[in-house]
């Protein structure tokens, strides 16, 4: 994502702001990273089927965080759109449940952090509008470049201290078998989709992003039938029938 300052300054104007505030980095940084760090290790506790269920909160959540902070009205077709996301999101997470004993704790914990995800990712989307308004591309690349570099700053430090005291594996040294396509592959696709994540706030509002974001539950059910032969069931169906259904509501 650092990758983006170089363009933004390319494509910004003279007397143009690049670089994103101290105080917006000092914000939207540790949501950003936030949303990350609790998604991937609610799925070590709760099952991906309750943790993709309680995701679809997020356009609620969205929705009334912009409504404090933006003003945004909350609609009847908007309050019916997260009504339909939620009910959607739970169909389809009831049917990927998988079954499986876990203890109560590691639940209990799984959807702690699948709640603080939500709430991480809902304000950064949010703090982003209140911050940067209707910016053009050029600011956008540089705040999501100034964002990266951050990151980087301070997690590079980090990534070396937890080696060196052998929490996780000493990537630099030789040996060491590290899978560096599957690494940079993952880096590549976080990046486009903090770009595009940006972008879309940018261009439209929050609450049409969240629930635009949540349209990847049904188009995985369509590549999954497609590419491995896969039949979803009916819940599954009907599930993502009332997402796509909650989009349209959002934005008609």
């Amino acid at each position: 994502m650092a990758l983006c300052l170089p363009l933004a300054r390319a494509l910004a104007k003279p007397g143009q702001r690049v670089l994103a505030p101290a105080r917006a980095v000092a914000v939207l940084l540790p949501m950003w990273l936030a949303s990350s760090f609790c998604y991937i290790s609610a799925l070590e506790f709760a099952p991906a089927g309750l943790v993709q269920t309680l995701f679809g909160t997020a356009p609620a959540v969205v929705a009334a965080m912009s409504r404090v902070l933006l003003a945004e009205p909350f609609t009847p077709r908007r309050g019916a759109a997260a009504v339909f996301a939620f009910a959607g999101m739970l169909a389809v997470g009831l049917s990927a449940w998988g079954g499986g004993s876990r203890g109560a704790a590691g639940m209990l914990l799984g959807a702690a952090l699948a709640l603080l995800a939500v709430l991480s990712a809902a304000g950064y989307k949010v703090g982003f509008k209140f911050w940067f308004g209707f910016p053009p591309a050029s600011e956008v690349l540089g705040v999501v470049g100034t964002l990266g570099v951050a990151a980087g700053l301070l997690g590079v430090p980090v990534a070396f201290a937890l080696g060196a005291t052998g929490v996780e594996d000493r990537w630099w040294r030789e040996g060491a078998v590290v899978n560096w396509p599957l690494l940079v592959g993952s880096a590549v696709v976080d990046a486009i989709y903090g770009i595009a994540v940006a972008f879309g706030v940018a261009l439209s509002s929050p609450i049409v992003v969240a629930f635009g974001a949540i349209l990847g539950i049904p188009s995985n059910l369509v590549i999954d039938a497609i590419a491995f032969g896969t039949t979803p069931g009916a819940a599954e169906i009907a599930g993502a029938a009332l997402i796509v259904a909650s989009f349209v509501l959002c934005v008609a």
